[in-house]
């Protein structure tokens, strides 16, 4: 695992390791939805949508998946810094037109802004997959990524943002829990009680999951 790495290249780097063990992928601003994504797939793998080979491996995320996760906001069009200063300098009553006219290198840029300065993980990215759910989570963790795998098969794994960080310890009799850089100190039978809201706030949460 190379600390230099952004969650992007992380991600890439699993999906290729997957990739080569068979698994069909294809990049996440080429498919904007579920339904266009899973057309795509089938498209690719020659294949009807409704009656996709039942030894398919595939694992992949969508434009909107994207955006949320990474610049914080489905149905964000992420740009450049550079670009946006060249937006700035448009004058009101020409922005149509020219919004119209450069239709293609606002599509590249933005797939430029996705691979440079939006590459961290900022909210949960969701991933559709069909084949071994432990396998593409055992790819993505050897990464260093955190990852959620469902029980429910048709349910997205997710890659959670590495920023999140948990610890539990005891002190004096009681269990100091701390997120990041807070600290929150609990009785034993708080913490106890923590869980257990925890573990129902965790199911409640995987049943809103989006379906694959």
């Amino acid at each position: 695992m190379d600390a230099e790495l952004t969650d992007r290249e992380r991600i890439a780097a699993a999906i290729g390791e997957l990739v080569d063990r068979g698994y069909t992928t294809m990049p996440p601003w080429s498919v904007c939805c579920s339904n266009c994504g899973w057309a795509e797939i089938a498209r690719r793998v020659d294949a009807p949508r409704d009656d996709l080979p039942q030894d398919l491996k595939t694992v992949w995320w969508h434009e909107q998946n994207d955006s949320y996760a990474f610049a914080e906001g489905a149905g964000v069009i992420p740009q450049t810094t550079a670009f946006m200063e060249i937006l700035d300098h448009i004058e009101d009553d020409e922005a149509d037109q020219w919004l119209q006219e450069h239709a293609h290198d606002i599509e590249a840029d933005s797939v430029l802004a996705r691979l440079t300065e939006y590459a961290t993980l900022r909210a949960p990215l969701y991933l559709h997959w069909l084949g071994d759910k432990n396998e593409i989570a055992a790819a993505l963790r050897a990464q260093g990524l955190r990852v959620t795998i469902p029980f429910d098969e048709t349910k997205c794994l997710v890659v959670l943002p590495m920023q999140t960080a948990f610890r539990a310890r005891p002190v004096n009799g009681e269990v100091v829990l701390e997120i990041d850089d807070e600290q929150i100190q609990l009785t034993a039978e708080d913490a106890r009680k923590l869980v257990r809201r925890l573990n129902q706030a965790a199911r409640q949460a995987e049943q809103q999951m989006p379906h694959l």
